[in-house]
């Protein structure tokens, strides 16, 4: 019938604590990525890396500061730019790009989206997000507003990546 797929993976160093952090997979090399999310402590400014190998070990990359602390985030891979995309999150409305390389993390700040009525700029928390790599496109859809109502954004934005 279905396929399953069950393993685990015996990192050293344990797992950064924490919640709500968005990770993706670097596909220059293959390594685990999580950034952002939150600690008892707070919003967390921290980039973590786990590379896949024969001893897998959780490393906390130096840099990105300016582009964290972040939660509600999307983090898609941009195969032109290669690195991550960091889009939207609590009260964000700054795009940035951060490239894992070595022992830390290289950081662009690729824009400050501005948009009309409702929808100003990307500082909504889980807004949905997809990135269209033929036309250098985010689309971004709804998400939790900024203000302390919760009120629900309806609207989209769509952001050309230079």
């Amino acid at each position: 019938a279905g396929t399953r797929c069950d393993a685990r993976v015996g990192a050293a160093g344990g797992a950064p604590r924490g919640w709500s952090r968005r990770g993706g997979v670097d596909l220059r090399d293959g390594a685990l990525v999580l950034l952002g999310g939150a600690t008892p402590d707070g919003t967390d400014r921290a980039v973590w890396s786990l590379p896949m190998g024969a001893r897998p070990t959780w490393r906390r990359l130096d840099g990105a500061a300016d582009a964290l602390p972040r939660s509600g985030h999307a983090l898609p891979w941009d195969p032109v730019g290669c690195g991550f995309v960091v889009v939207g999150g609590r009260c964000s409305d700054q795009t940035w790009l951060i490239r894992p390389e070595g022992g830390g993390v290289r950081e662009a700040l690729l824009g400050t989206v501005q948009l009309d009525g409702e929808a100003r700029g990307l500082g909504r928390e889980g807004a949905g997000l997809a990135l269209d790599v033929a036309r250098r496109t985010l689309v971004a859809v709804a998400g939790a507003s900024c203000d302390t109502s919760g009120a629900t954004v309806r609207s989209s934005a769509l952001i050309e990546l230079r």
